[in-house]
């Protein structure tokens, strides 16, 4: 049975144009070295206490980083809780958080979008009722997603766990984390 050659040029074309777009490009996306960012993103905010229970909240964050070298940026963030959520009567968001992270983009694609890792430490003060209760310092990571919408503009999309096994004062551990999108301006 002979095979008829143009039903197999939908299949090759299709064949084609997946290949060029999943042929990934290794360190050659923006940004570049000596490059610098600021950015904003908003997070669905996750403060798990010792895997039991659990509150939701919104935070917003703000992001400035620089490239020392290609594809590795040093950031700072600063984020403050917007919203609360209550547990046992108890009304729970974050006063404020401050971290200093390593990012290193590990995929590119032809300057239209950019895979990360990032880790580092955060510092992070809860508030319970509306009063600070707990400062901690913990160890952060996670991972993100750049897609590049203009040569100095990017839409982020990031999960990361903000604080991993905090125990301020032994008072027992928690986990912070969110789900991050905003925008990334680069200069």
């Amino acid at each position: 049975m002979a095979m008829n050659k143009r039903a197999l040029r939908p299949l090759a074309t299709a064949a084609a144009v997946a290949a060029l777009l999943l042929t990934p490009v290794w360190a050659s996306a923006a940004p570049s070295s000596g490059s610098w960012y600021t950015g904003l993103q908003a997070g669905w905010t996750n403060l798990d206490f010792d895997r039991r229970d659990d509150v939701d909240f919104l935070m917003a964050t703000a992001r400035v980083g620089f490239f020392p070298v290609d594809q590795v940026a040093i950031e700072t963030r600063f984020g403050v809780g917007v919203s609360d959520d209550d547990m046992d009567n108890v009304d729970y968001s974050v006063d404020h958080m401050l971290g200093l992270y390593a990012v290193g983009h590990v995929l590119n694609y032809r300057d239209a979008f950019s895979f990360y890792l990032i880790g580092g430490l955060t510092s992070a003060t809860l508030e319970a009722n509306g009063n600070q209760e707990r400062t901690d310092y913990a160890p952060a990571f996670g991972l993100g997603f750049d897609v590049y919408l203009h040569s100095s503009m990017a839409l982020n999309l990031e999960y990361i766990r903000n604080q991993n096994g905090a125990d301020p004062d032994g008072a027992g551990k928690y986990d912070l984390s969110s789900m991050n999108v905003g925008l990334t301006w680069y200069h």
